[in-house]
């Protein structure tokens, strides 16, 4: 017996929202406290932050690459795997695409006049 009972799983959008409403009070009581603030504030929570665009987009691509893959070990070790590579290549992502592609969107922008207050 898992969460999985209480959903349909073969509607995987219905998945993530029980685990986005289960997940809430912890977000909710982590608003209003300052030792939660100083936990997620810590820089290896703000690295993720700051990946989390590439990490969202990206995570399925590579979580259907390792399962393709059949690695021989235990099916937690093939989770761990997944969830360490995709930050992996979400860093990489962000590092080579995104922050370079929004650092010229900036630059456009400014030099189109669109960025400065009339």
């Amino acid at each position: 017996f898992g969460i999985d009972a209480l959903v349909d799983v073969d509607g995987p959008r219905n998945r993530h929202e029980l685990y986005g409403w289960l997940f809430l009070p912890a977000v909710l009581a982590a608003i209003g406290s300052a030792r939660w603030q100083r936990i997620l504030g810590a820089q290896p929570f703000r690295l993720l932050g700051r990946w989390s665009f590439s990490l969202y987009l990206l995570h399925p691509v590579v979580i259907e690459l390792m399962t393709r893959m059949e690695l021989p070990m235990p099916s937690t070790m093939t989770g761990v795997s997944c969830v360490a590579a995709s930050i992996a290549v979400a860093a990489a992502a962000h590092t080579l695409v995104e922050h370079p592609g929004r650092q010229l969107g900036y630059r456009l922008t400014n030099r189109t006049g669109r960025g400065r207050a009339t």
